[in-house]
């Protein structure tokens, strides 16, 4: 147990700059709603796609600041946060390539 927690100490630093992200990608995609919701009539597929996109982003940042967060309180990684984190984290690298794909298609 270190004074700031029981992170090791080359993790701890993810812990604040996951939470900055999560802020940063959070505003994101509240810009990105706004834009949308005034621009409605001129969204088109691509658009939705970039909203999953930035939704998943908030919802793994998110998931991974809980996980770092527990694993700091706790001293160990919990399975469950650990899955979560995992599965999140696979599925927006996954619509992160579909979105490459289908701007590349046109």
């Amino acid at each position: 147990m270190n004074p700031y927690g029981q992170l090791p100490a080359p993790q701890y630093g993810l812990l604040p700059f996951t939470g900055l992200l999560f802020v940063c990608f959070l505003l994101l995609l509240v810009w990105w709603v706004y834009l949308s919701l005034k621009h409605a009539s001129d969204v088109m597929s691509v658009h939705v796609i970039i909203l999953l996109v930035v939704i998943f982003f908030v919802l793994n940042l998110g998931a991974r600041f809980i996980h770092l967060a527990a694993y700091n309180y706790v001293g160990r990684p919990l399975f469950f946060l650990v899955l979560i984190s995992i599965v999140l984290d696979c599925s927006t690298r996954t619509l992160t390539r579909v979105l490459t794909l289908f701007v590349c298609m046109g």
